[in-house]
């Protein structure tokens, strides 16, 4: 009921009917605004998101496609490529928790952009600590720091874009409180 909090103030019975319909035009304009704005943080989560889940899911349904571009071979070989299937999963909880209700579950946004950026950190390390006569590994984990740096992207815009969302409304309910207390 919050959001209607125009229903219920005074200056709504005294005012003329043309300026009540446009506040409550503007009112519309922003709720859309805000609803746009929501869905565009969710479309970049989202991609995000489906990315890291089919790779997991890839990687748990067919290990033996995987395992050789890590130099591993036989039962655990796939063993561990499904291994990192399943933590590919696990580590995408905070995601699917931000993609539900992004500007709600901010923390969770910030930890999904914390762990990209480990991720790419800790990728990159493990890239420049490879020999080189390990192509097939340096080349596999190449692929994952381009990933995770295009991720990264997507998941520092999405919590820009929620943090100067969460700032707007805040401004608009203390506007909108000021205004009913007048």
């Amino acid at each position: 009921m919050k959001d209607w909090w125009f229903l219920s103030s005074s200056r709504w019975l005294y005012n003329g009917t043309r300026k009540c319909l446009k506040e409550f035009y503007n009112f519309l304009l922003e709720t859309r605004m805000q609803s746009r704005t929501v869905w565009l943080i969710r479309i970049f989560i989202g991609i995000v998101f489906f990315f890291n889940v089919q790779c997991a899911l890839a990687f748990i349904i067919s290990p033996e496609n995987y395992a050789p571009a890590f130099e591993l071979s036989g039962a655990p070989g796939e063993g561990m490529v499904r291994g990192l299937g399943v933590l590919f999963l696990m580590w995408n909880v905070p995601y699917a928790v931000a993609l539900w209700q992004p500007v709600r579950h901010f923390v969770s946004l910030g930890e999904a952009v914390a762990m990209q950026a480990i991720g790419l950190v800790g990728e990159t390390s493990i890239w420049l600590g490879l020999p080189a006569v390990h192509s097939l590994a340096r080349t596999a984990v190449l692929r994952f720091i381009v990933f995770d740096a295009g991720g990264l992207v997507f998941l520092v815009a999405a919590l820009a874009l929620a943090r100067a969302y969460r700032k707007h409304v805040a401004t608009v309910q203390t506007i909108q409180m000021t205004d009913l207390r007048q």
